[in-house]
Order: structure tokens, then sequence, then C-alpha cells
């Protein structure tokens, strides 16, 4: 008797052993568990710029274009920007100026303090036009925010904030996002051109509601739009 259980024990080790190496090599290609997900993906940002000479009641200024791209991935905590509160000086000057810097820095503050992943920075456009990057997006940091300026202009820009990457426990193959153009706050300039004013004391962040860009329901029309797209 002992020694039929000693043989039956020995096949069953060599059975699950088998279907160990089994799943091993099954999963060499990556992950084809439809109810998991990876932990690491590689996304392409496309801008896609739409400002034209017929799409807002103001024709386009001289040298219209917008400024290179930046954004960042992120979590709940690691916002830019907010609606509603004053511009960081790395916003004010990417809305004055088109310039990364100091955002750039701000945005590796946050990836020190585990509130972002990594920063993203494309290319400045012209308008009508598109410019793309690649970038890595993982579960711990699968929101992502972009902003660029509107150029020429007092300190304007459009954004899009906190897009989330996940949806239904899964990565999205592809997200398309309106921008959404804001007042940085911090140049009281009313035109495209206006020479520098100084807003003392700042304003808070806020939606742009009055020409040369909104209509007379106070509505900007969209500018441009930020596609999500799965390349891996």
């Amino acid at each position: 008797m002992k020694k039929t259980l000693y043989i039956f024990a020995i096949a069953a080790v060599a059975f699950a052993c088998e279907n160990d190496d089994d799943s091993q090599a099954g999963n060499t290609g990556g992950n084809n568990n439809p109810n998991t997900m990876d932990s690491v993906v590689t996304y392409k940002v496309t801008f896609n710029a739409i400002w034209s000479n017929t799409s807002h009641p103001t024709p386009l200024p001289s040298g219209a274009h917008f400024s290179p791209i930046v954004g960042l991935t992120h979590n709940s905590m690691g916002s830019i920007y907010t609606d509603g509160a004053l511009a960081s000086p790395g916003i004010k000057n990417m809305a004055e100026t088109g310039n990364v810097f100091p955002l750039d820095n701000e945005i590796d503050a946050l990836i020190a303090n585990n509130y972002a992943g990594v920063r993203i920075v494309g290319s400045g456009i012209g308008t009508p036009a598109s410019t793309s990057e690649n970038f890595v997006a993982t579960t711990k940091y699968s929101q992502v925010s972009m902003v660029t300026m509107i150029a020429p202009s007092p300190d304007w820009f459009i954004a899009v904030k906190n897009v989330n990457l996940i949806e239904n426990g899964q990565w999205v193959s592809s997200k398309t996002v309106d921008a959404m153009a804001y007042d940085a706050g911090t140049d009281s300039g009313m035109g495209f051109q206006s020479a520098n004013s100084v807003t003392n004391p700042p304003e808070n962040v806020h939606m742009i509601t009055t020409a040369p860009l909104a209509d007379i329901s106070g509505k900007v029309a969209t500018m441009g739009t930020f596609t999500f797209e799965r390349i891996n």
C-alpha cells in the first residue's frame, strides 16, 4: 500500500511540473490573458491643431502657431495646473512665451516626489498642422495632461488634463480629447499681439470666454485635439 501511494505521489509531482513548464512557455510572448493588464505600455500622443482663419470669430494673427507641447503621465496628485488657482511659474512662462522652462523642472519635481511617471515634450507647430510624440505609461501613472501656448497671445494656452488611459480595467486602444482654451491670469493683454501688461495681482487660471477667441455666447470653439493611441 505504501509503495502504491509513493508511486502516485511521484506521478502527481511530475504532472504538476509539466503543466508549470507549459504555462511558462505559453507566456513567453507577453500577456495573453484578457482578464489581466500589462503594467507598462507605450502610447503615441498626436496633437492636431485645427485653429484656422475660419474656425474662430477672428482670423488667424500673423505667425499663428502653438508652442512645443509639454506634459506628463501622473497619478491623482500630479496635476501641473488647476483651473481656479494661480498659475505656477512654469505655466506662466509657457503661456506667455511658449518656453518649456521652468515647467519641465516642475514636472521633474513631481516625478521625484512619485506624483508623476515621465515628462513628455514634443514639437511646436503652425496651424492647421499636427505633431506626435511617444511616451510610456504605467498602471501607477495612468493619467496624462498636456499643454501648449496659443501664439501669439498675452498668456493663453490650451490643455487637456487628467486624461485616464485606463477604462473598465483595461488600457484604451485610442482616445481623442478636445483641448480647452485657458487664460493663465498673468497678463492683461486683450489681443493676440497686445503689448505686455502684467496682471497685478495675478488672477487664477480660467477658461477663456471673451474675444478674440470666444464667440458671442462666450464659448471658444475647439482649437485642437489630443489623440492617445496605444502602440504596443
